[in-house]
């Protein structure tokens, strides 16, 4: 990559191989319902969330992790853990990770995989697995870009963190 300046008072910008965002999406949200179908694992609740411009349901592990209605979070999607790293992420324990900003400064996170990315004119729903827990984000296309412009099948880590306990 190379950095060129325009003229005086013009931005700078790099021409070659763009890099990947690593943070894919960034939201705040408030649990607004919780197992509202009703409960089908003991240990799992599927939240129902709001936030400013996106709707999420996430399952997660209330042993682990637990909520409460008007709970707030901050729920951050990103493609590694380990910002400027070029191996492929598999999924595996590696005990490096703990060192990164990104997991200090989350309470739960989960790997999975975007499984469904399904346009509902004029928003779109991404669906992803973490080892069997769902969920779903609904929202305009232009929130959830970096997402959407995912492959099929893309590893991502979902990062949460509580800004306001209830």
């Amino acid at each position: 990559n190379e950095v060129r300046a325009g003229g005086p008072g013009q931005l700078f910008f790099v021409v070659g191989m763009p890099s990947k965002p690593t943070t894919l999406f960034q939201e705040y949200f408030t649990v607004k319902d919780i197992d509202k179908d009703g409960k089908a694992f003991d240990k799992v609740s599927r939240l129902h969330c709001e936030g400013d411009d996106v709707k999420l349901t996430l399952d997660i592990n209330m042993d682990i992790y637990p909520a409460r209605l008007n709970d707030e979070f901050r729920v951050t999607i990103a493609s590694t853990l380990s910002p400027g790293d070029t191996s492929v992420e598999v999924g595996e324990f590696n005990p490096r990770l703990e060192e990164s900003s990104l997991f200090q400064e989350n309470e739960y996170i989960m790997f999975g995989r975007v499984f469904k990315t399904k346009p509902e004119v004029p928003n779109v729903s991404i669906y992803a697995s973490f080892g069997g827990l769902l969920m779903q984000l609904f929202g305009d296309p232009g929130n959830l870009k970096d997402i959407v412009a995912l492959d099929s099948n893309a590893n991502i880590y979902l990062l949460m963190h509580k800004t306001k306990d209830y």
